[in-house]
């Protein structure tokens, strides 16, 4: 469902600095998930995205500057830290802020709220962590930790109907719990 979506998108909020270019996709591709499945799908890709990041940032390493959300880019090669996509040309960051202001020139006082330099300029996670709804993450979360407590003697309670609740999505997020317990603790059974 997601993956339709994500190359339209990319080239439609056009030339904003790429990660907020970026940053707008997945927005729109969740609200898109949201329209076409729920809320809670909606939750639980962000969620998943705000676990991506946190790889991402253990990657780089908290103090990196290639976490900014405006990182320098004097003296880096942009190709080391992320892919440019720019379509119709560029805009700067600052030329990015001044249309939001424009655009939301009604929630003005809400924007001026906001700590840009935290959040653009400051590396690491974002300043702010979004609470999510776990509902569908919790369902992978529980059936991995069943199969990863399970001894060779309980491997038969599991049964096919386990997975048939589970969209691929939720699929893909259990089999990678699994494979983070078999990076951390070795084979399983």
């Amino acid at each position: 469902m997601t993956l339709w979506s994500c190359d339209p998108l990319v080239m439609w909020p056009g030339g904003a600095p790429c990660r907020l270019n970026e940053g707008h996709t997945v927005y729109l591709e969740r609200m898109i998930g949201r329209s076409m499945v729920s809320e809670q799908f909606r939750q639980f890709k962000a969620l998943g995205g705000w676990k991506d990041l946190q790889d991402s940032v253990n990657t780089f390493g908290s103090s990196s500057p290639l976490t900014q959300l405006v990182p320098s880019l004097q003296d880096v090669d942009p190709d080391d830290a992320f892919s440019s996509r720019f379509s119709y040309g560029s805009v700067t960051t600052d030329q990015w802020k001044e249309h939001l202001f424009s655009y939301f020139k009604d929630q003005v006082e809400v924007l001026n709220k906001v700590d840009w330099t935290a959040w653009m300029f400051t590396p690491g996670m974002p300043p702010v962590q979004p609470r999510y709804d776990t509902t569908l993450a919790d369902a992978c979360i529980a059936l991995s930790q069943r199969w990863i407590k399970a001894g060779d003697q309980d491997l038969s309670r599991f049964q096919g109907s386990d997975l048939k609740t589970l969209s691929s999505h939720q699929l893909i997020e259990f089999l990678s719990l699994l494979l983070q317990e078999v990076d951390h603790q070795g084979p399983l059974h």
